[in-house]
Formats: C-alpha cells, structure tokens, sequence
C-alpha cells in the first residue's frame, strides 16, 4: 500500500465507523469484530505493533483465521490511526445492530 492509500484506507474506516457503518476502532471494539469474525481488513499502525507485539500477533492471526486482509499503516496514517483508534482499527464485512459507534 502507498502512503497515500495507507490515509485514504484510515479515513475511510475511521469516517464509517463513526457514521455507525461497517467499521470500527480501538483495541476492544476491533478486537470483538475479530472474535465474532466480522472483519475484512484489519489496520495496524507500526506503534501498535512495536509497542503491543504479542497482542497484535494475536489479532493478525486472528484476521488471518478469517480470511481477512492485514494492513500495516506507517507514517501521518499511523500517526492518526495511533491517536483517533490506539493503533487498530478494522473494516468489517457487515455490522451486528446493537453494535456501537
């Protein structure tokens, strides 16, 4: 991925995850979605996985398990990603009713 799509692919989950459409942010929130094995593609900024590393393993197999893809995100795209969703977020396949924001 370029960085440039490394932003567009932050945003885009970022922007539907709030709007209540098919994504979601942060550890326990992404981490339910790959419980439930609901995600498609799964994000993680390179802080997440320096800082977390045995607990982003866990999630890439998880991902992996799924057939989901897995993205690292680097540069202005992590940065946000580090911020808005502490480094994971995760474009989902579809979204249960009772999920939140």
């Amino acid at each position: 991925f370029t960085a440039a799509r490394q932003e567009e692919l932050v945003e885009e989950v970022l922007d539907t995850a709030r709007a209540g459409g098919n994504g979601t942010y942060g550890p326990e929130e992404t981490e339910k979605a790959l419980r439930e094995m609901r995600v498609d593609t799964l994000l993680l900024s390179r802080d997440f996985l320096w800082d977390r590393s045995d607990y982003a393993d866990h999630c890439v197999g998880t991902a992996f398990a799924q057939g989901a893809s897995v993205v690292e995100v680097g540069g202005p795209a992590g940065e946000r990603l580090q911020e808005e969703g502490g480094g994971i977020a995760a474009r989902l396949r579809y979204r249960l009713p009772d999920d939140e924001g």
